[in-house]
């Protein structure tokens, strides 16, 4: 009888975030761009001509792995484990590589595991248990210049070695690189497992929720697959490179491999930090069919938004999905069961942070006639006041105030005072506004039309 193979879906809810669990705090802030400035001297110093067969590659028969059955396999979740394993990194010439990671439930993305090969070993790494160890045990052999690291497609996990272990990866072959240059049919890890190997590999588990604990025999055999044969595909394909096959207009093919890896390992991992323009990469607010008032209504909910997904530690897709905003931004609810009737619609009437959040949401959206266009505001400029102002004051003074966080938008005042009192001229455009000169003092208040508000300083 056949047997059914599980599925793990890409979001298992009610997993305890490892952030908590783990004391992982990563900075969500919106002002340091670079989690490490610059690149160590391995990176700068060594060129790709000087990593080419960095150590020779052994000339002798190519001899395909066994089965992942009959290969030793270490499952490594504890710091002596991880010692281990680094002894046994340090007398390698050669190890693969891979990394499993969810983008899903925090800001920035969290490593959630490992994959290791050796010519002789499998090993997982539970990185989520032993985030804070990681870099301190594996940091070094990841940058020894005289080890061979296989990865493939590695453009991101080399980022992600960055960003949450300090880890960068010197003298990399990345198969992906390697099956550009070959001119392969398809550059896929699972095209090259077929290619080469015969092994038709499941990738339901893909995007699985990797954070779940303990791992499935079914995922951990994904995993381990990912590394387990990545040593053997990396003789094929330097074999075929050395021998000149694929494309004709690479002078050394094995050379221009090192060197797009090489490039690969020297990118910067860099947070995405939010401005005023950010609203725009929504995904779908383009076709969105949104006026300019409504699209002001989706700058001002992505700002909110982007805040609580950093204070939570979790992805702005996660506290207010992409699709959910466009509607909200369309229909405009103006109560809290109009609000959640369209939540409902997505799945997401009982999601804890919508529910936590919803008056400001609607605070937000309700304040549709106050929003002026983030994007055509000129921070560094002084405007003068509106021809249709008010002005037999002459001594008027017009000021731009700062952008307040509850309600959120931008305040402009025309202030003349006067010796108990400061009067308050509201001109344009309608929104709530308060006092230049005491705004500790003064409470705001929503004006549609110009006119006269006196507040008493006591």
């Amino acid at each position: 009888m056949a047997t059914m193979s599980m599925s793990i879906p890409f979001h298992v809810p009610n997993i305890p975030k490892p952030q908590d669990i783990y004391s992982i705090k990563p900075d969500n802030s919106n002002t340091t761009r670079f989690v490490v400035s610059q690149l160590p001297n391995e990176l700068t110093h060594y060129p790709a001509s000087d990593l080419v067969d960095q150590p020779p590659h052994p000339n002798k028969p190519i001899i395909k792995p066994g089965d992942l059955d009959t290969t030793p396999f270490t499952y490594v979740d504890t710091v002596q484990g991880l010692e281990c394993l680094r002894s046994k990194l340090e007398v390698a010439d050669e190890f693969a590589v891979d990394l499993e990671a969810n983008n899903y439930r925090s800001f920035q993305g969290l490593t959630c595991l490992m994959q290791i090969s050796t010519r002789t070993e499998d090993f997982v790494v539970d990185t989520l248990k032993l985030y804070h160890f990681i870099g301190q045990y594996l940091g070094a052999v990841f940058l020894d210049p005289k080890k061979r690291k296989i990865m493939h497609g590695a453009g991101n996990d080399v980022l992600w070695l960055q960003r949450d272990f300090g880890i960068f990866v010197c003298n990399l072959f990345d198969t992906m690189q390697a099956s550009r240059v070959l001119k392969m049919e398809r550059n896929s890890l699972a095209h090259l497992l077929v290619y080469f190997c015969g092994v038709s590999a499941n990738k339901q588990f893909q995007t699985s929720d990797w954070r779940i604990r303990p791992l499935p025999r079914e995922m951990l055999h994904y995993a381990r697959e990912d590394t387990h044969y990545l040593l053997y595909i990396y003789d094929k394909m330097r074999s075929q490179l050395v021998a000149g096959c694929g494309s004709t207009e690479y002078d050394d093919p094995l050379l221009e491999v090192y060197s797009r890896s090489h490039n690969v390992c020297k990118s910067l991992y860099k947070k995405e930090l939010f401005n005023e323009d950010s609203y725009k990469k929504l995904f779908g607010l383009g076709d969105a069919g949104l006026d300019s008032d409504q699209t002001n209504v989706a700058a001002r909910l992505c700002k909110c938004r982007d805040r609580i997904a950093r204070d939570k530690d979790e992805s702005t897709g996660y506290v207010l999905p992409n699709k959910l905003l466009i509607e909200l931004c369309q229909k405009l609810p103006r109560t809290e069961s109009e609000f959640l009737a369209i939540a409902e619609a997505h799945n997401c009437q009982n999601h804890p942070l919508i529910l936590d959040n919803i008056g400001e949401l609607l605070k937000i959206i309700g304040n549709l006639d106050s929003n002026q266009n983030v994007a055509q505001i000129d921070y560094s400029k002084q405007k003068g006041m509106p021809e249709d102002a008010n002005t037999k004051q002459s001594h008027l003074e017009m000021q731009y105030m700062y952008q307040m966080n509850r309600p959120q938008g931008y305040y402009v005042t025309a202030v003349y005072p006067q010796p108990q009192a400061c009067y308050v001229n509201v001109v344009y455009p309608p929104g709530y506004y308060i006092s230049a000169k005491h705004p500790e003092l003064m409470n705001p208040v929503y004006c549609t039309v110009p006119q006269y508000y006196q507040y008493q300083i006591c």
